[in-house]
């Protein structure tokens, strides 16, 4: 487990790296296909110049960039964190925030966000 761990901590700093040091919007990072071809954004766009914003401290800038995203980072650092430091407290969370319905309502979630924001 302690080599799991070395590689996530590992593969966290580069991606900090990456994101913290290049500008986005400077920086020519790849266009998301779907908004290329369809002119619509997908639940996922904003997200690197959203990742951006939020490593620098601007929050509200990162939350106006893309609505989902600091609430999905929390909920995928929450899982992890528990999963890996807190196994007892997995087992106790993971029934109710990470089932089979935690996912359909995530999928609603992603999915009215989806429409809206192309309103």
């Amino acid at each position: 487990m302690n080599g799991k761990i070395t590689w996530w901590v590992l593969l966290g700093v580069v991606v900090l790296l990456i994101y913290g040091l290049l500008d986005p919007a400077q920086f020519p990072f790849p266009q998301c296909p779907f908004l290329s071809f369809t002119g619509w954004k997908c639940p996922g766009c904003g997200s690197q110049r959203a990742m951006y914003q939020f490593l620098h401290g601007n929050f509200l800038s990162s939350f106006k960039l893309n609505f989902l995203f600091i609430p999905a980072l929390v909920y995928v650092m929450v899982s992890y964190t528990s999963m890996v430091f807190f196994p007892k407290l997995w087992l106790g969370i993971r029934p109710v925030w990470y089932s089979r319905r935690a996912a359909l309502i995530l999928l609603a979630i992603i999915t009215f966000y989806w429409v809206v924001r192309n309103i």
